[in-house]
């Protein structure tokens, strides 16, 4: 990866960005080198999958940055699904296999899932129902994203840092309430069971792309009722 070259000489323009970042008191090369040596440092048998995610989670900055009003801060906004991408690409011409090109865009797309979700003291801050959306939203990669995430906040600026420092200790604490089943010793699902067919006999909607608003609707309400059957969630 070091000495990946592609046509926008993506890798070697990492090495002294300066982010021009409150939260940031390193370039990007130092601080995905930092993220990187936090994850192998404070896991057990790090997959290569974390370790690349790891080390590309950031890459999008370099094609995201912009001027903040203060004419002198950047602010990078889309900088985690633009990276994603960029790391698949760069992964996919070095010959990785598609498994771990769609697991490390995956993992880089969802790495900033939960960096509003705080309080001042440094812990996790959310509702049950957010908790519910982010954790369904990163499918079979809770783990995984969970180790990006928290090496990422640990290894931000030493105020912004003390903001996060508990964060992801916090939810991983939290997942298992989440997951409980009062009915069932399987875990709780967190997928809405109402589908488009039910939605088309319901409502007398043709097929077409209106389907996929009635099922986000759907999902919306059974984030904040989980116990909800299919039924009750048509009926509300």
């Amino acid at each position: 990866l070091l000495y990946y070259m592609d046509e926008n000489h993506t890798m070697h323009n990492m090495f002294g960005f300066d982010q021009r970042n409150p939260h940031h008191f390193e370039t990007l090369d130092n601080h995905c080198l930092s993220v990187l040596r936090y994850v192998i440092e404070h896991n057990n048998c790090v997959p290569l999958i974390v370790r690349l995610s790891a080390f590309l989670h950031d890459i999008g900055k370099l094609f995201t940055y912009e001027l903040k009003e203060d004419g002198v801060h950047y602010r990078f906004h889309g900088h985690d699904y633009v990276g994603s991408n960029i790391a698949y690409n760069i992964l996919k011409e070095l010959k990785f296999s598609n498994e771990i090109c769609d697991s490390v865009k995956f993992i880089i797309s969802k790495h900033m899932l939960m960096k509003q979700f705080h309080d001042e003291n440094g812990h996790l801050k959310i509702s049950a129902k957010s908790a519910r959306k982010v954790l369904r939203k990163m499918d079979n990669f809770r783990d995984e994203i969970l180790m990006i995430m928290d090496a990422d906040n640990k290894s931000h600026e030493v105020s912004s840092s003390n903001h996060l420092w508990h964060q992801i200790d916090d939810f991983r604490a939290l997942v298992p309430s989440l997951l409980n089943n009062p009915i069932s010793e399987k875990p709780r699902t967190l997928k809405c069971p109402v589908n488009g067919n039910m939605i088309m006999s319901a409502f007398g909607v043709e097929p077409g792309p209106k389907i996929r608003d009635y099922i986000a609707i759907a999902q919306d309400i059974f984030d904040e009722f989980p116990d909800a059957t299919a039924d009750e969630i048509i009926k509300e």
